[in-house]
């Protein structure tokens, strides 16, 4: 748990009259959003953790010679710009909210995937091109 969401008092003076169903349902969807919102931030922390600790704790810049940071940083802005990218990014969030609500729903995307890069093999073998993903 990351934090509260906390509805006590309708604006006037009491008696107060109890939150409806609706709006009951219209709280748990803000609370989902900001979950959703914290999640992404803190992957989106972990991320920039992991990309500068791979940049200035490594020696693979020695290793591989020349400006190993402003090649990964290049790289990373232009992988970030592709169309792609973002249509990726939507895929990976809603992926991960149905896997998350039960066995069988992680069941059904894996084989959902499973069937994608299939057919993709499949189009790239008759095509003669590669159109995995």
């Amino acid at each position: 748990m990351v934090g509260v969401l906390e509805f006590v008092n309708r604006p006037g003076d009491p008696p107060y009259p109890p939150f409806t169903p609706e709006e009951m349902d219209r709280a748990a969807e803000f609370a989902d959003a900001i979950a959703r919102i914290i999640d992404a931030f803190e992957l989106a922390e972990l991320v920039e953790s992991l990309f500068d600790r791979t940049i200035k704790g490594s020696l693979l810049a020695e290793k591989v010679g020349g400006d190993f940071d402003s090649d990964l940083r290049e790289w990373v802005k232009n992988t970030t710009a592709a169309p792609e990218h973002r249509d990726l990014m939507i895929l990976w969030v809603s992926l991960r909210e149905i896997v998350g609500r039960g066995d069988a729903e992680r069941e059904l995307c894996r084989d959902l995937l499973e069937s994608i890069v299939r057919f993709t093999e499949k189009s790239s073998a008759t095509s003669g091109s590669y159109s995995g993903f």
